[in-house]
């Protein structure tokens, strides 16, 4: 199932990206070595249905309002080629994506 997904702890968010397969992406994330986003320990997941052709744009938005830790300084190369500033306008939602707490 394509879409867009963030991983968190109960402090931060960690990590937020798109996929083609969410459930594969998340059994990838299990089974990394040492990583940045293992030792975060993460403990929560949570995902939005999206199309592939907006997901690059949707994951821009989504790191500029959460900042996760893992994506700090990055924009997806999708974004930028497709002109996402990385911002959002005043009162923007991202859906059903929450940071924790």
């Amino acid at each position: 199932m394509p879409g867009v997904y963030g991983l968190s702890n109960a402090r931060e968010w960690i990590f937020v990206s798109g996929t083609d397969d969410i459930r594969a992406a998340l059994l990838g994330h299990l089974q990394e070595g040492n990583t940045t986003l293992k030792s975060r320990a993460p403990t929560g997941f949570t995902f939005e249905i999206c199309h592939p052709s907006q997901q690059p744009a949707r994951v821009s938005r989504l790191v500029a309002e959460l900042s996760p830790v893992c994506n700090r300084g990055t924009v997806s190369k999708e974004a930028r080629a497709a002109g996402e500033k990385n911002d959002l306008r005043e009162g923007a939602s991202p859906g059903i994506l929450r940071p924790p707490g």
